[in-house]
């Protein structure tokens, strides 16, 4: 399985609305690449989507950490 194959389809299922459909891509994604900042990054922003802000927090706060950083909300 290729990981980027799973970021794209998930982008693609959210452009779409598909936001249960891209979660799951983007789950996947962050699994094969062993956690892919993007990966993370687009999970809370369907969280977002998906009316869930402590779902978007929290994968805020683990890609703000690790990208070393610290993320302004």
């Amino acid at each position: 399985n290729f990981w980027v194959a799973h970021l794209f389809a998930g982008k693609a299922q959210l452009a779409e609305g598909r936001l249960d459909e891209a979660l799951a891509s983007f789950a996947r994604a962050r699994e094969l690449s062993r956690g892919s900042a993007e990966a993370i990054s687009l999970t809370g922003y369907t969280l977002a989507r998906m009316q869930d802000p402590a779902g978007a927090t929290r994968a805020l706060d683990e890609v703000s950490k690790k990208i070393g950083g610290s993320l302004k909300r």
